[in-house]
Order: structure tokens, then sequence, then C-alpha cells
């Protein structure tokens, strides 16, 4: 079924507050029972001074939620201190499935699903609604997603590379082969070498068996990240080894921007830093780093040193 994707699929059940803070945004896809939703925080700073400011969206792993990934990321604590508005999005939802899911490949299950231009029109409204708040700087959106959402912040970061200034992956991998035209776009990608779930070298995953695709063979993950700095036409990486666990590489690229990924030797397939997969979804363990590498730092040092006016900020910044 062929739909026309524009800010018009969705019916406003919600609008964005007019005060700052925490709130929760609902959409419903006319024509369709298909429902949206996506957790919004804007700085206490943003309405009152009209200053307009970044926008992260974090997206969640394929059957999660919003607040799943909310939870998780740890990155509401600074987002006031860093002067970032961050949105948690949700995906589709599916008939007898708990969840969102998000229109990537290899996890599609029919041509019925929304088109990924969809889930982008679904972006676009939340930006539409800050922009008329005049809360919202268009040049710096950025966006992350965690494992499946990962795969599809490189999605929409290569179909649409004049809507983002920055892709960030944790756990994820490219599975999007055909990308648009368009300028550069800034990349982030921080990886397990021990998780099996996305596997660093490819292959199939170990929990295969237990979903509804247990065919997927993974593609490794480098093949993606050096199919991307090719088109972004990326200089020679230099690398760097924060502590003894991990290996970072970064390379500047055209457009001025930069790619960097980080391999933490240690980590599995987590959110790098907070609590491990398994703690964070079933709310259990404790509030101690399970790896040296820190996502959400270095998610916030990525986007200082691009949007910062003056010298990019040192690597060893403390803010989570």
């Amino acid at each position: 079924m062929l739909r026309i994707a524009t800010a018009a699929l969705f019916l406003m059940w919600t609008v964005l507050p007019a005060s700052s803070g925490t709130t929760v945004f609902r959409t419903q896809e006319l024509g369709t029972t298909n429902q949206r939703e996506a957790i919004i925080h804007i700085p206490d700073t943003a309405l009152a001074s009209k200053t307009p400011l970044p926008v992260l969206f974090v997206l969640h792993d394929q059957g999660e939620t919003p607040a799943e990934i909310k939870y998780a990321s740890h990155l509401l604590q600074a987002a006031d201190r860093n002067g970032v508005i961050v949105v948690f999005p949700s995906g589709h939802t599916r008939a007898k499935a708990k969840g969102y899911y998000w229109s990537v490949p290899p996890f599609l299950e029919s041509e019925e699903e929304p088109t990924p231009v969809e889930d982008d029109a679904f972006l676009k409204e939340i930006l539409d609604r800050l922009d008329i708040q005049k809360v919202l700087d268009r040049d710096n959106v950025f966006i992350a997603g965690f494992a499946a959402g990962g795969s599809m912040a490189y999605q929409l970061g290569c179909l649409f590379p004049r809507e983002y200034a920055g892709v960030i992956s944790v756990a994820g991998t490219m599975t999007t082969q055909a990308c648009a035209e368009g300028p550069s776009t800034s990349l982030l990608h921080l990886h397990g070498f021990d998780d099996t779930v996305m596997p660093y070298l490819g292959g199939k995953s170990a929990s295969a068996a237990s979903t509804s695709q247990p065919d997927i063979i993974w593609p490794d993950v480098m093949s993606g990240i050096r199919d991307w700095k090719s088109r972004q036409n990326c200089r020679v990486a230099k690398e760097s080894a924060p502590n003894e666990d991990t290996l970072c590489t970064e390379s500047r690229c055209s457009g001025d921007t930069l790619a960097r990924t980080c391999l933490s030797f240690s980590s599995r397939h987590e959110w790098m830093g907070a609590k491990t997969y398994n703690e964070w979804k079933h709310r259990k363990g404790t509030e101690t780093e399970t790896s040296s590498l820190n996502a959400t730092r270095e998610i916030w040092d990525f986007i200082r040193r691009l949007t910062a006016s003056k010298e990019p900020p040192s690597q060893a910044s403390s803010d989570t």
C-alpha cells in the first residue's frame, strides 16, 4: 500500500508544552490505528530566553519504548547543563507485539509497515512544533540510537543527510545500502567487542533463535563505518586509547565534519558505562558502571565539539 508521507499523516493528540520540562507528545497516523509517542525534554532556560537550541533524538531498540531508552541512556541528567533539547520518539506498533518498531532492514516484516520516509515525517512533525516555539536550532539536529535504534539512526542520516548534523550509534550497525546525495554528516559509533547480539565482527546473533528472523547474518560493524567514511571523504584516522580497555579512531571529513569510533574490548550489547542491557531492561542491578567507555559522556562531548563556537572541549570532560 503506497502512502504519501508528510506531516499531514499525523493527527496531533497533544501539543508541546508552553513551559520547559519533560512532556509526552502523542500522535495517531491518519487512516490507521498506528499510534506514536515521544518523550520531549526542553531545558529550563529555553522558552524564557527564546534561544535556539540543538536537538538530540534518541531511538530505542526494536520492541522497546521511549521510556526504556530514556532510563537506560541517562541523557536527561545533563540535558539542561548542555543546553540541548532531548527527544525520545517511538517507532510504530505491530499487531500482537509489544513495544515499538523501526522500519529498518533486516527487521521489515511486511510491505504494509510504515516506511523510513514516514518515520522521518514523525520526527519532522516534532521539529516543526519546536520551531513554532522558537527554541529549535535546525542546523544542529542530532540522531542517536541503541542497537536497532542505532541502525535506524544510520538509515535516517543516510537517506536524509540535509536534516541531521550528526548520527550516533550505540551497539548498532549500518544495514542501509543506498544513501541519498547531500552534505556530509558527522558520525559517532560506539561498540563492544564482546557484543553477541549485533556482533562487531559480523555473523549470526546469539539471540537469533529467540527472534522472528533467526537467519539474519549481520555485516561486520567496520564495513558500514568504512562505507560511511568513504562517502564523507574522511582523511586517515588518528588512533587514541582513552584507557586500556578502549580504542578510538577519529577522522576529519568533508564539510568540517568528523567520524569518531570507539571500541570497548570488554563491553557486550549494552549502553556502555551505565547499566548492562538486561539490568536496565528489567529494572535490576546497581548504578555501577559496566564499562570504562561511557556512551553518555561520549555523546555529550561529541555534540559539544560540533556545536561549540570556540575550541572543542577536552575529551576528559566529566559530564554525563
